[in-house]
């Protein structure tokens, strides 16, 4: 059975932040064997704390971050531009050139000193334990063949490129933001976008199980770290609720990237995930109290057999029938802890067998102390 790969696919609302990358980043580490970020912004801080590492890198980081550390960048960088493609230099456009690169060093080595603080501030820092943890990959969405320092917009061309390859190959289930959901749901209705079957049906199931556990009530809060902390613990019970969103995926019609999703999505909520983890909550509080009764019980009989050896101090002469009779007497008792046991231990098994389980623990192993 090959594994589960989520791309969390996220756009830019025209600022540095990865909170929508944070947002959807945390469901996809619990129902995912292995996450990818498809994200122009956090490719870019990436890029960022890699800059220097070539003329060609360097120059395509500065196009896109350079404007947020010196806003003089676009304008330095056009003038590089026509002066590097000018056939025959003055020396006098020689020296404006070698000065223009001067500054551009000098803004990449800058870039470099702030990349770690703009990460820290785009939000960023949540998402290191995972990457760090191999579960998490970061695209960098710009291949290498790719580079061309004269395009303005070179991130955005192969964020689009990378987004095309998702939606057709179907090797990944594909999990957008609102923003890249609107631009999908747009290039699929023009034409411009091929999204295949497969891709389809991986990201309307991912896109529901994301929703679902947005649903309760201690995930959203829950970091990142968090996250990772009952991750393993909630390995068995993700297999049956894979299956059930596999089912469920079957009962909406809307596609992942569609206005009616939602809606959708939220009707089943409350068809048949709330009532499902009421059940399996008032289960496992029954569960519970027959725990605590097979306790009560257990003591009451260890009180009778303490009782009467206590006694037999003083009547030794008695003892071998006093325990005899204590232990007649506790023998009914003894039945009655077995079965309830038994019914206890029957009980637990097939709460967690629920295919819905996952959900219920999620939210108690995540709930705060």
């Amino acid at each position: 059975m090959s594994d589960i790969r989520i791309a969390v696919v996220t756009g830019t609302s025209g600022d540095i932040s990865l909170d929508s990358a944070v947002r959807l980043v945390k469901p996809a580490l619990l129902y995912a064997d292995h996450v990818t970020l498809y994200s122009p912004v956090a490719a870019l801080l990436q890029s960022a704390a890699a800059v220097g590492l070539s003329d060609e890198l360097t120059l395509a980081v500065l196009r896109e971050v350079g404007p947020l550390i010196d806003p003089t960048f676009p304008a330095t960088l056009r003038i590089v531009d026509e002066l590097a493609a000018k056939r025959h230099k003055t020396r006098s456009d020689m020296q404006l050139l070698i000065g223009l690169k001067t500054k551009l060093r000098e803004g990449a080595a800058q870039i470099l000193n702030k990349a770690e603080e703009m990460i820290e501030q785009a939000g960023g820092m949540e998402l290191i334990p995972a990457i760090e943890a191999g579960l998490i990959t970061v695209d960098p969405l710009v291949r290498e063949d790719e580079v061309d320092t004269s395009n303005d917009d070179l991130v955005f061309g192969a964020f689009i490129a990378r987004l095309q390859e998702l939606l057709r190959d179907g090797h990944a289930y594909p999990l957008f933001d609102d923003q890249v959901g609107g631009l999908v749901r747009s290039a699929v209705a023009e034409n411009a976008f091929e999204l295949g079957d497969v891709s389809a049906r991986r990201g309307k199931q991912v896109s529901v199980a994301a929703r679902f556990m947005q649903q309760l009530p201690a995930f959203p809060a829950a970091t990142v770290q968090e996250i990772l902390d009952v991750r393993d613990e909630l390995r068995s019970p993700l297999v049956r609720f894979r299956s059930a969103i596999i089912e469920m995926e079957r009962l909406i019609e809307s596609a992942a990237h569609e206005p009616d999703f939602v809606g959708e999505v939220e009707d089943l909520f409350r068809e048949r995930i709330a009532p499902a983890l009421l059940e399996i909550s008032e289960l496992v509080r029954d569960n519970a109290s027959l725990r605590q009764l097979t306790a009560v019980v257990v003591a009451d009989s260890k009180g009778i057999l303490t009782a009467a050896l206590t006694f037999g101090v003083t009547a030794s002469a008695d003892l071998p029938n006093l325990v005899a009779a204590a232990l007649d007497a506790a023998v009914p008792v003894t039945a009655a802890v077995g079965r309830a046991a038994w019914a206890q231990s029957v009980a637990t098994r097939e709460i967690q067998r629920h295919q819905l389980f996952f959900l219920y623990k999620t939210n108690a192993l995540l709930e705060p102390g």
